[in-house]
């Protein structure tokens, strides 16, 4: 029956991973957000699918906008 019925078996949105990783994050001791993060700008689109908007001028606001990204 579920099979039948696909658009209520979707995902979460792109906001609800966003807000798991986010969550997920503070919960991180700072070693591992450090490394976390070192991943993260290794990834080979980091700079095409990281980079928050200009509007974002704060330097917390803009890393938690990229914590939320990888969600």
């Amino acid at each position: 029956l579920l099979t039948a019925i696909p658009s209520q078996c979707l995902a979460w949105s792109e906001s609800g991973h966003c807000i798991i990783a986010l969550i997920a994050y503070e919960q991180l001791d700072d070693a591992c957000r450090q490394q976390y993060l070192a991943l993260m700008e290794a990834h080979p689109r980091y700079e095409d699918d990281f980079t928050p908007p200009e509007a974002i001028k704060a330097d917390q606001a803009r890393k938690r906008w990229r914590i939320g990204r990888v969600g």
